[in-house]
């Protein structure tokens, strides 16, 4: 068994179609904002899930409730690392988009919209650990870890239950 705890579930082709990212983007910038906001992530999932999970993919047998948890997990991941992108400059802003190429006239956007666009994509993602919170319950009689789970998240004393949590960036 691999180190679980170096288990990345998330590659370059997940964020496609889901936010604005160049397929040009630095591969060594996505990895370090993968890496950087997993601990945000992983907050969300039981240690031992995590494992399973990782376990799973490793021997390229994820059961298909498991499956279901890895999209919900995804689509929490993929904005929190957007966001840590584009407020370390793996991605370029200007005031309305994302640079594709630079030209004279692309003059980049100010920090403070950068970490503003930044937080927009983390609470997207906060509103998306609902939906995983909501997958774990409803599925925590199929596997003895999704109510472990759900208990961890569901817990008042727990950082995963305040949904406006800023990691990084101007609130």
């Amino acid at each position: 068994m691999s180190n679980c705890c170096d288990c990345i579930l998330i590659t370059q082709s997940d964020f496609f179609g889901v936010v604005d990212i160049p397929e040009n983007i630095d591969q060594l910038k996505l990895n370090i904002a993968i890496r950087e906001t997993k601990v945000n992530v992983k907050k969300y999932i039981c240690s031992e899930l995590w494992n399973e999970l990782c376990q799973q993919i490793e021997d390229n047998e994820l059961t298909e409730l498991n499956e279901g948890l890895l999209c919900k997990i995804k689509a929490v991941w993929i904005r929190y690392a957007y966001a840590e992108l584009l407020e370390n400059n793996g991605i370029t802003l200007t005031q309305d988009s994302v640079v594709r190429k630079f030209a004279d006239e692309s003059d980049p956007a100010p920090s403070e919209a950068i970490y503003k666009h930044a937080n927009k994509w983390r609470m997207f993602g906060n509103n998306y650990v609902s939906e995983l919170k909501k997958y774990l319950k409803d599925n925590k009689d199929a596997n003895d870890l999704y109510m472990s789970c759900y208990c961890l998240c569901n817990d008042g004393n727990k950082l995963a239950e305040d949904n406006n949590f800023q990691f990084g960036g101007i609130a």
